[in-house]
């Protein structure tokens, strides 16, 4: 898993640059959630709350716990039909159910139903916070509950006794913006249930309302994209997919985050606007690539600060993260979506900022960082190429497990081999299930690293063996500069000289010590940092101190990464990335 972790760290360094990607946690049927999600909640706790139409569902980061309807038995739901779910200032959990609602009592894990004073389920389609408590739209009227008396009142709404209200949106203490999904919006005097404007704007067939940050309102109607009104009722401007980037017209719901309205759509995934630029990004889903938006229809948003939360039709809920990193995996071979082999074992990042990526059997791949795109080479198709490098301006060397090494024509991508010193040194070394890695370290000259060490030259054409004792596994290249490239091999860290071409030991650890180097990588200040078999080391060869780095997150650290931010990158055994030390 090391090589993928690598792969995961390279490619996202290329493109930092670029837009950020997108991670998405998804929780569907297989943790035991229902494909179709209504309604989403993060209350105080951290508790993700799930309404679904088999009742609800609360995540707690790792399993799920059902709430739902039972017949004869008190304290539980009203329905399991669950249309949305509200937590109050007073950290109140409210599930309106399509029978009635139910307020959640944590000392006791239950939902009894709230009952009128006639002993019927209060009944409500929608509901928003007020300054004094909880809002409710039901049919013909508002339902209030009130903070300080912690009881129920009605306002009735005049000459609308018919009126379901299936969304509202408190513009002010005392204006209401509502809506009915098959009729037009009204704006309603809450203190007195008085129609204010029976038309507030001309949308109708409403699907989603929104008030964002700026007090902009944002409406949908079915099949006619999202508009945007100011505080009085006044179009700013409208988005289809005629006149923007708009993926799909039908748009069934509306939230905000970092001043960006995230649009959910009925087939076209998520849309997320920049309202000042105008500028949409679209997070779908791609057949065939598992690192794209799950699925396209999204019926629900909540933002909880940290993840930002998608209910869907057919996939469950979806969790998602913006991250500066993406995880690419294997896709089928020849296609441009992935890597013909998961596992990678090299990597090399050319002058045109091509990535060239070893797999261990899978040959050769081209990426492209600024189009995302993947080429096989299929002429190098089932090799273990274990390391990659510059050879000329035109060509590359590459070196394949139990093979050889070969020179790669970088635009024809025809190759051809190359041998080290004779037929018979390079059959010794290629035929003893020991790895050969290719390295240039000056312009002038590759290193070709094993157990032992050779240079060639790259204007003579002639190889060198430097002088070596008692490397432990094989020699792996850690950096280089100017004046000498940096090694390691199990148990030490050498510096090869370049006028001298002599291989030093720089830090070592004791044969007797029971710790052994997986990986080590050099930073801007010139520390190392090495991945061992017991976690996160470091030596500073100025001061020739070194340091460890105990933690509870892991022991064996495979590979260890450096970035030019001063952070560094550890990848574990338990395939895990662990950013964070500087």
């Amino acid at each position: 898993m090391k090589k993928i972790i690598f792969l995961i760290y390279m490619l996202s360094y290329v493109a930092q640059s670029i837009a950020g990607h997108y991670y998405y946690k998804q929780i569907f049927l297989r943790e035991g959630l229902p494909s179709r999600v209504r309604a989403i909640l993060t209350d105080e706790r951290g508790f993700v709350w799930i309404g679904t139409r088999e009742g609800v569902y609360r995540f707690n980061g790792y399993e799920l716990k059902k709430y739902a309807h039972e017949n004869n038995t008190p304290n539980t739901l009203p329905s399991n039909s669950i249309v949305n779910i509200i937590e109050g200032k007073q950290h109140d959990l409210w599930i309106i159910s399509e029978k009635g609602i139910a307020l959640y009592e944590k000392d006791k894990d239950e939902f009894p139903a709230l009952k009128d004073s006639t002993g019927n389920y209060i009944q409500a389609y929608s509901a928003c916070s007020v300054e004094d408590g909880i809002l409710f739209g039901s049919k013909g009227k508002f339902i209030k509950y009130d903070y300080q008396t912690r009881s129920f009142s009605s306002i009735q709404l005049n000459g609308k006794p018919n009126f379901d209200i299936t969304s509202i949106i408190s513009l002010d203490k005392n204006s209401i913006l509502c809506s009915s999904r098959w009729a037009r919006n009204i704006l309603v005097d809450v203190r007195t249930g008085k129609i204010k404007s029976d038309h507030f704007t001309p949308d109708h067939e409403i699907t989603a309302m929104f008030l964002d940050s700026k007090r902009r309102i944002w409406i949908a109607s079915y099949n006619n994209g999202i508009k945007c009104y100011s505080h009085n009722g006044k179009l700013l401007t409208s988005y289809t997919t005629q006149n923007s980037q708009l993926s799909n017209n039908t748009v069934m719901c509306i939230a905000e985050s970092n001043y960006h309205i995230w649009i959910g759509t009925d087939g076209g995934g998520v849309n997320i606007l920049n309202p000042e630029t105008q500028e949409i990004t679209i997070l779908k889903h791609t057949p065939g690539d598992d690192s794209s938006l799950p699925v396209n229809s999204i019926t629900c948003f909540y933002n909880d600060g940290n993840t930002f939360w998608a209910g869907t039709i057919r996939g469950g809920l979806i969790g998602i993260k913006q991250v500066y990193m993406q995880t690419y995996t294997s896709a089928l071979l020849g296609t441009d979506g992935g890597l013909s082999e998961n596992t990678i074992r090299s990597l090399y990042q050319d002058n045109e900022s091509t990535i060239w990526i070893g797999t261990d059997g899978g040959g050769i791949n081209k990426f492209n960082p600024t189009t995302n795109k993947f080429k096989h080479l299929l002429s190098t198709w089932e090799n273990k190429v274990s390391s990659i490098t510059s050879f000329d301006a035109n060509h590359l060397i590459f070196s394949c497990f139990n093979k050889g090494a070969f020179i790669l024509d970088k635009k024809t991508e025809n190759f051809r081999p190359f041998i080290i010193v004779n037929d018979s040194i390079n059959k010794q070394l290629y035929h003893r299930g020991k790895s050969v890695n290719v390295y240039q370290n000056t312009l002038e000259s590759i290193l070709i690293l094993t157990d032992c060490l050779y240079i060639y030259h790259m204007e003579s054409h002639t190889f060198q063996q430097i002088k070596t004792e008692n490397i432990l596994g094989i020699l792996l290249a850690i950096a280089k500069n100017a004046d000498c490239t940096f090694l390691n091999d199990m148990k030490n860290i050498y510096t090869l000289n370049h006028q001298t071409l002599e291989l030093t030991p720089l830090f070592s650890f004791s044969e007797a010590s029971d710790t052994t180097i997986n990986s080590v990588s050099k930073d801007q200040n010139g520390t190392f940092w090495i991945g061992t078999n017991q976690g996160l080391a470091s030596y500073n060869p100025n001061t020739h101190s070194y340091s460890t780095y105990p933690t509870n997150l892991f022991t064996n650290a495979i590979s260890v990464v450096c970035d030019q931010r001063g952070r560094v990158w550890v990848g574990s055994i338990e395939n895990m990335l662990f950013p964070g030390l500087s």
